[in-house]
């Protein structure tokens, strides 16, 4: 999409590869990558971008071209927002919220299930062959998931491992144990 405009700020920053330039036109920044422009603040310019996610970047093998005379536009045009991803954009924030909060609580009940099964708290029956093993975890990840999304969204409260005592530091242990 090309793009003309007045630039109104030209900024710099380093970074883990070098020093990369923007510049901000029609009150949009767009990344013009390592070399500063040859234009100043104040100058009309007019490049190429393209789409990267929600930035908008010079197009590769473009360059800000400085324009002059019948160039200059008489009005600063406007410019449409980037392409949303993923469908989720306009308005759809709940939605996505929604997702990625069941991603993590799929993520927090395999980091669980992992941790459970490495310290010996799930155990399989000795007859149990690796498809029985499979499904026995498949049904425990997917009800965690559940309970994990439930409690990360407020539709439940979280529940301390001994509700009876209301003592987190004995949750598991039988009366009168003690943890090592």
């Amino acid at each position: 999409m090309i793009v003309k405009g007045k630039i109104q700020k030209i900024s710099s920053r380093d970074t883990q590869y070098g020093t990369m330039y923007s510049i901000q036109v029609n009150n949009e920044y767009y990344s013009i990558g390592k070399y500063p422009p040859k234009a100043s603040e104040g100058d009309y310019v007019k490049f190429d971008v393209t789409a990267n996610g929600k930035y908008w970047n010079l197009t590769k093998g473009s360059k800000v071209e400085r324009v002059t005379g019948e160039d200059v536009p008489a009005e600063t045009p406007t410019r449409t927002a980037p392409p949303s991803r993923g469908g989720y954009g306009g308005g759809n924030d709940d939605k996505r919220q929604d997702v990625i909060s069941k991603q993590a609580a799929r993520n927090s009940a395999l980091t669980f299930i992992q941790l459970a099964v490495a310290n010996g708290a799930i155990e399989f029956p000795k007859t149990a062959n690796a498809d029985k093993k499979f499904a026995i975890l498949s049904a425990f990840l997917d009800e965690t998931t559940e309970k994990f999304y439930n409690y990360s969204v407020g539709k439940v409260e979280k529940s301390t491992a001994s509700e009876e005592d209301g003592n987190p530091d004995t949750a598991g242990l039988e009366d009168g144990e003690k943890w090592d």
